[in-house]
């Protein structure tokens, strides 16, 4: 399932194998679940813009807007560390297109998340 591919997709980052081909098996998995751990999609997304070589922006941009359906559907909300893992990655790779995607994100945080390394 989704997890087994998330492994297999973090084992080819570790190996510092270029990322692009990880990548589009990332967006596959992603579209091909009903509904992916958005914690999880943060944490991978993340991996992939603190590459040595990050993918294309077109990765950031589709997990961006991949967030702001599920977000906008209700059906899944993201954790406050999971909204800050994703925020400084679209930041590393400057994805632009990102800032409604967070800003949504944001709102569903309780007001009190602790963030990691606060």
């Amino acid at each position: 399932g989704f997890q087994m591919r998330l492994l297999d997709i973090a084992r080819v980052l570790r190996q510092d194998a270029d990322p692009a081909r990880a990548a589009s098996h990332f967006l596959e998995a992603l579209s091909a679940s009903p509904s992916p751990s958005l914690d999880d999609v943060a944490a991978i997304t993340h991996r992939f813009a603190r590459h040595a070589r990050p993918p294309a922006m077109e990765l950031f941009e589709a997990v961006s807007s991949h967030v702001d359906r599920s977000v906008r559907g209700g059906s899944t909300k993201l954790s406050g560390p999971s909204v800050a893992v994703l925020a400084d990655a679209f930041a590393h790779v400057r994805c632009s297109s990102s800032v409604g995607t967070l800003s949504l994100a944001c709102w569903g945080v309780a007001p009190t998340a602790v963030i990691p390394g606060q």
